[in-house]
């Protein structure tokens, strides 16, 4: 049974009548009582009753308190009458209290009123309350239909959230961190998977302006939780400039636009205002999760504290302000409540409310989160303050009127905005990270803000000493406010600069990649890339300056974070003078970027994007008026003292040990200065068990001995001036030295290991430290198994046996020349002891530790770096450089091996191996591999990121011979990247750079140079290829095929080459005359294969992989040929062999892919369309990263569809298939495109469409006179031919744009830049055009005229 109890307080008299309604409206019961009969200590924990048993109620005493009160309200409020009707039953049902004037502002009585916790209310102090018997309490007031309704919900809308964490700067350290993650975590698993709702969250410097903003993007909210301080009714607010805004009553609806909630929840947390923690209690206090002292808080605004206290605490008189203005339902704290309690009361209600198979009114969500709150089973009721439970109380409505769609919440469909991902810039990779609440605060008010807010500055510094946390502010930055942006861009410099020029271009690559808004606009204006590589024409400061436009303007045309981590890297070693302030600041090493920086800063005001740098040092180009600076200096102690609760060693420390244990934990904190590394390194040690407490002891005491610690103020008072610099610089001095005796206190053995790991230019895991630790190469190891079989030879199979015995000669002496094991101890308890001290971090992966990632902190770093530089006896027999060559070894070898298996893993082991060799300047080795990794390495963006290596490799390189190659691999890098142009300079000094060593060389030597040069001029004849010079590129073929001659190298070699010239005769549309020699080198080299099967050695065939490669080679020419003159049927059955041969060997399933592609292109032709769809489909996954192989498999797949009478969908797929075409320089993909494009435009026929298909063929033509593509040629010209069929009759020409017309059009710029790079004049051009088309109109008029027509 429901109850309604009315209430009518006379607030002049001190009395109120109470009746008792049953659910039929008929009066149950009745009570009146005068107020002033109750003690005026009763009353005040009647009506505020955390604040009384906080203040008046002693030690150990809480319960029994609060137990009395709930007799009082049964006794003298209610009376027995009253009460008695509401305890007889344990059935859930409600109690509404209607209060009305309680919205009257001189009734305080009836306001009282709604603040007293009626559920608690029990017979007598051991009795079971009303809450405990499942009454649910929910209180109404007297409310007017509100001027707009609240927010309802369309056919195919998502139910809409909004959670505010709104920690103003001044605010003490909520644990809103863990709020949101718990949250984020209940959305994620249990109510998106089930649910059409979208949840967003909103935190730290909340100012009005981001509030309205972001309600205003979405479209209101259907429900507002507000978590955060608030007390005597008013919501905390930010403003930016760091100062604090306070919202009151129905303010909060003013925000919204219009736009009304049909739930509101407030989570009001202890009082707002920061209370200044002065001693050890204090501090302890709040690390046991208490509220630290009673005095009164730090505030200069005396006389508004005074008028604050004045009014009602809790939220009670908000809601009542929340009702009247519309909002059916408000769930409000009769008082403050505790951080523990309203986190795990929000998450059991929105459980409750939203993830439950059948989900609960607000009514029943608020009881059964208040019942799971007091289940032991499911929390711990000891972290709850005894008054905890009686705080939420629900206001209005039971049922606020939300509808909850079904199905699964487009939240878990959100695209990627994290262009790439960096574990040190991931929140989850900070467990221990609190607080800094001013810092996330000042940078949500003054930096993000809202999207075009002038009142924010867009480019922030964060500062501070080594190890003060500026790279987990930044991850915890990300984590909260990455969804404001669509793209994010992250870079660290370390362990090397960040490069202008690479980070450019990988912002460019990156973001074009997308296909969105960037790369259409690109598309239409070349010259605002982000990137474009110098030239003669546009090079130095003007290109730089350029660039800087360019990266300006697409932030300002899209929401871009670009993070800039570490980046004192990027500084010089010496500041410049100091500025006004006295501030010494430094310049970067390159000044683009200082001229970069300063720019974005100015220019990006008043945009949606933003920019985050973290430096130890402050930066020239940034001063405090022109960025918003965060300097970070040790915890606040307050904050200090929520790190000592997250932190379950120090915690255990303290309050799980004796007095000896404290005291240790106090003079670890006083050492510290509650510096966030300091403390981790030694909480490590004072934890990590009794071994290391002498090393605990011996930090302590020399900190607390150094000449400045004496001089540093209370750990509890706030330094200033003087004190200030004293503090931070025994800080700085204090870090480094506690980790150069944490270096000194391992073993040479583990610093040495530490150094190894320092030496590692990322992350590495535990099973690649583990074999460069080894001291012995793959090689090596390979060859030592080999001997510990042969030792056990006669225990193995007989088959193994036998292959062993027939082993090469040189292979056993390699075995046999084996020196002993190198006596390298075992790294595992060395690196136990190093992470168990803080030197290095460990993330465990699946399973041990084999798959678990090794790194250090960068001052560690730096102190072991200096240390071995200090003690060389400590390195032993290493070097720099041969560390970095073993960790290329290993990597390398991981390549190797993967590279036909797994090719995603074995490139990225081979882009660290290429890495590597560059920073030891192992050129001999780089040459062993790098080729491999880069024709292996189809993926642009990976390309990219190797080029500005690659580059430092070409630069460095000693000697014209090791030159040459590093020239020849940067050139088809930038090949593969769609720069076949900027390639052709650094192929032709490659040749000239080898050819230097021919004079006085040997004859090996020489042999060694012809060798090189065939590689070298057969790579540049591609390069030539790609960009349309057809004739220049089959002279390089030809010259590669006579250096192969020279080299004296196997025939299988020179074939190769010749083969390749053939194929440009058959691109060309010679494939009849170039027919019969390409079949008779393929019959020479089929012959060599079925010989090689047989198991005969033919000298002339080469190696088995080379042999096998030149097979396929021949067989795709061949097929090209069948291509070019109809021959399907042939075409297919040489594709099924080159399928064979490549499943056959292991081939990647990338490689055999684009067979497949292939022979899905022969199907298609011979009508055979749902096999070559099912091919398509199974590449397209397959190549989702491979923008070339990509765009051949969209083109292929959009003619079938086109065959199958989908020509809305092959447009579609035309169109995505050009714009991937257009970013690489290859005019033959460019025409095809085109063309496709063009012959579906014209089947579907609408007026627009015939008028775009005679552009696109146009554009088609023009790349085929350009380049010389004779076969492409043959078929646009047949095209023309069939245009002008069917557009009328004899006399009567179809129109054909012209070409400067075509070129003026902003989405044919690709064209246009090709036209002018080839050097031909329009007028010339249009000649060709002109003639081309009246040869085609020619023919078309002759078929015509004989009333042929097309079918």
């Amino acid at each position: 049974m429901n109850y309604d109890l009315v209430v009518t307080a006379d607030y002049a008299n001190r009395s109120a009548d109470f009746r008792l309604l049953d659910e039929h409206g008929v009066q149950a019961a009745y009570r009146s009582t005068d107020f002033g009969t109750i003690p005026v200590g009763r009353q005040k924990g009647l009506f505020d009753l955390r604040n009384y048993v906080r203040h008046y109620v002693g030690a150990g005493r809480e319960t029994a308190s609060v137990a009395e009160i709930g007799v009082c309200i049964a006794e003298e409020v209610l009376g027995r009458e009253i009460f008695d009707r509401l305890y007889e039953s344990e059935a859930h049902r409600t109690l509404r209290v209607q209060l009305p004037g309680a919205t009257e502002e001189e009734n305080h009585l009836a306001a009282a009123l709604a603040r007293v916790p009626w559920e608690l209310a029990r017979g007598a102090v051991d009795h079971p309350t009303l809450a405990e018997r499942n009454l649910l309490v929910r209180v109404v007031h007297d409310v007017e239909t509100p001027a707009t309704l609240p927010l309802g919900l369309t056919d195919g809308e998502c139910l809409r959230i909004l959670f505010v964490f709104a920690e103003a700067p001044g605010s003490r350290p909520l644990a809103a961190r863990l709020e949101r993650q718990r949250l984020r975590r209940l959305f994620k698993r249990e109510i998106y998977p089930r649910r059409r709702v979208v949840a967003d969250f909103l935190s730290h410097g909340v100012t009005r302006e981001r509030l309205e903003d972001l309600i205003d993007d979405r479209g209101g909210y259907h429900i507002i939780h507000w978590s955060g301080h608030g007390h005597l009714n008013l919501l905390e607010l930010a403003r930016a400039g760091a100062s604090r805004d306070r919202s009151s009553g129905a303010e909060p609806l003013d925000l919204c636009g219009g736009f009304i909630p049909r739930l509101m929840f407030l989570s009001a947390c202890h009082s707002g205002d920061i209370l200044r923690v002065r001693d050890w209690n204090e501090f302890l206090a709040i690390a046991e999760g208490g509220n630290g002292s009673d005095a009164e808080p730090e505030d200069d605004g005396a006389p508004e504290r005074k008028a604050l206290l004045e009014e009602q605490p809790g939220y009670t008189g908000t809601a009542h302000a929340l009702l009247r203005r519309g909002v059916p339902s408000v769930v409000a704290m009769r008082y403050a409540v505790g951080d523990d309690y309203a986190r795990e009361l929000g998450v059991e209600f929105y459980r409750a409310l939203l993830a439950h198979k059948q989900p609960k009114s607000a009514a029943a969500s608020l009881m059964m989160a208040r019942q799971s709150l007091l289940d032991d089973g499911k929390h711990d009721p000891a972290t709850y303050s005894v008054c905890d439970h009686a705080t939420p109380v629900l206001y209005g409505a039971e049922h606020p009127g939300i509808e909850l769609p079904e199905g699964r919440s487009p939240a878990l469909d959100d695209r990627v905005r994290r262009l790439h991902q960096i574990g040190e810039l991931t929140a989850s990779n900070h467990e221990h990270f609190v607080g800094r609440t001013w810092q996330l605060a000042e940078l949500g008010s003054d930096f993000i803000g809202s999207r075009r807010g002038e009142e924010t500055t867009p480019v922030a510094v964060i500062t501070g000493l080594g190890g003060m946390g500026k790279t987990a502010l930044t991850a915890e930055a990300l984590s909260l406010w990455d969804s404001r942006f669509g793209w994010l861009f992250m870079y660290q410099a370390k362990p090397t600069p960040l490069g202008f020029d690479a980070t450019f271009r990988d912002i460019h690559m990156k973001l074009n990649a997308e296909l969105g808004r960037y790369h259409d606009h690109v598309q239409s204006h070349r010259a605002d890339a982000i990137f474009r590589p110098p030239s003669a024409e546009f090079s130095g400061r003007e290109r730089e300056d350029r660039l800087t436009a360019n990266l300006i303007r697409a932030m300002k045309d899209e929401a871009i974070l670009l993070i800039l981590d570490n980046f004192e890297t990027n500084l010089k070693a010496r500041p410049e003078s100091p500025d006004e302030s006295g501030e010494p600041r430094w310049a970067s090493q390159d000044p683009a970027w200082d001229r970069c920086l300063a720019r974005l800063a100015d220019e990006l005001k008043g945009s949606s994007s933003r920019v985050l740098i973290t430096s130890r040092r402050p930066l020239v180009a940034l001063d405090d008026t022109r960025a918003h600076r965060v300097l970070l200096g040790p915890l606040p102690a307050g904050e200090a003292a929520l790190y000592l609760r997250s932190h379950a060693g120090l915690r255990g420390l303290v309050f799980g040990g004796g007095d000896e244990e404290r005291a240790l934990a106090k003079r670890l904190l006083e050492a510290s200065r509650f510096h966030p590394l300091l403390m981790n390194r030694l909480a490590r040690l004072a934890t990590g068990g009794a071994e290391l407490k002498p090393q605990l002891m011996t930090a302590l005491t020399a900190l607390e001995n150094s000449q400045d610690y004496e001089q540093l103020p209370e750990l509890f008072s706030v330094a200033r001036g003087g004190e200030r610099e004293r503090e931070l610089g025994y800080l700085n001095d204090a870090l480094a030295s506690s980790i150069d005796r944490l270096i000194q206190g391992a073993s040479p053995d583990a610093r040495r290991l530490l150094w190894t790991i320092a030496l590692a230019n990322a992350p590495t895991s535990f099973s690649l430290l583990k074999g460069v630790w080894s001291g012995e190469s793959p090689d090596s190891q390979r060859l030592r198994l080999v001997k510990k079989m042969l030792e056990s030879l006669p225990a193995l199979p007989e088959e193994l046996q036998e292959k062993l015995k027939a082993m090469p000669p040189e292979v056993r002496a390699a075995v046999e020349a084996l020196p002993d094991v190198p006596a390298w101890p075992d790294p595992t308890p060395l690196l136990r002891h190093l992470v168990a001290v803080g030197l290095v971090t460990e993330m465990q992966g699946l399973g041990d530790r084999e798959n678990s990632t090794l790194t250090c902190h960068e001052l560690v770093r730096e102190r072991v770096h200096a240390h071995m530089g200090e003690h060389p006896e400590d390195r032993g027999e290493l070097t720099d450089n041969g560390i970095r060559l073993a960790y290329a070894q290993r990597l390398e070898a991981v390549f190797k091996a993967l590279r036909d298996e797994d090719q995603t893993t074995a490139l990225e082991a081979g882009s660290r191996a290429l890495i590597y060799c560059v920073q030891a300047e192992a050129w001999d080795r780089l040459g062993g591999f790098a080729s491999g990794l880069i024709t292996s390495a189809r993926s642009p963006r990976l390309l990219a990121q190797l080029i500005p290596h690659l580059e430092a490799a070409a630069d460095a390189a000693p000697g014209a011979e090791h030159r040459s190659s590093c020239l020849t691999y940067l050139a088809d890098a930038l090949r593969f990247t769609g720069r076949p142009d900027d390639s052709l300079p650094l192929y032709e000094q490659a040749a000239l750079q080898a050819r230097a060593t021919l004079e006085g060389a040997s004859d090996e030597g020489a042999r060694k140079t012809w060798a090189k040069l065939a590689w070298i001029t057969g790579n540049w004849a591609i390069a030539l290829n790609m960009l349309g010079d057809l004739d220049a590129s089959r002279q390089r073929h030809l010259e590669s095929a006579d250096a192969e001659k020279r080299a004296g190298r196997p025939a299988i070699f020179v074939i190769s080459s010749e083969l390749e010239a053939l194929r440009i005769d058959i691109t060309r549309g010679d494939a009849e005359e170039a027919m019969p020699q390409v079949e008779a080198h393929l019959a020479q080299v089929q012959d060599w294969w079925e010989r090689y099967q047989n198991g005969e050695t033919v000298a002339d065939a080469g190696d088995p992989e080379a042999l096998a490669r030149a097979l396929i080679g021949a067989l795709d020419i061949a097929t090209q040929g069948d291509r070019g003159l109809r021959a399907w049927e042939s075409a297919l059955r040489r594709t099924d062999v080159i399928l064979e041969i490549k499943r056959a060997l292991g081939r990647s399933t990338e490689d055999i892919a684009g067979t497949r592609m292939n022979r899905a292109s022969v199907l298609r032709r011979l009508r055979r369309l749902n096999e070559a769809q099912e091919e398509l489909e199974a590449c397209l996954s397959l190549f989702e990263h491979d923008d070339i192989a990509r765009k051949m498999v969209l083109s292929n797949l959009s003619a079938v569809l086109a065959d199958q009478g989908d020509i809305d969908q092959a447009i579609t797929l035309s169109r995505r298939a050009l714009a991937l075409a257009q970013q690489y320089p290859d005019p033959e993909s460019r025409s095809a495109s085109h063309s496709n494009l063009a012959n579906y435009l014209t089947a579907r026929g609408t007026p627009s469409d015939v008028v775009a298909a005679r552009r696109h063929r146009l554009a088609d033509l023009t790349y085929c006179l350009l380049a010389g593509l004779g076969e492409s040629l043959k078929s646009t010209l047949a095209n023309y031919v069939v245009d002008f069929q069917r557009a009328g009759e004899p006399g009567a020409r179809m129109e054909v744009p012209r070409l400067a017309e075509l070129l003026s059009d902003p989405s044919f710029g690709p064209l246009d830049d090709w036209v002018r790079r080839s050097g031909v004049e329009l007028e010339v051009l249009q000649t060709a055009v002109d003639s081309a088309l009246d040869e085609a109109w020619s023919f078309a008029t002759s078929q015509i005229e004989r009333g042929s027509r097309p079918s």
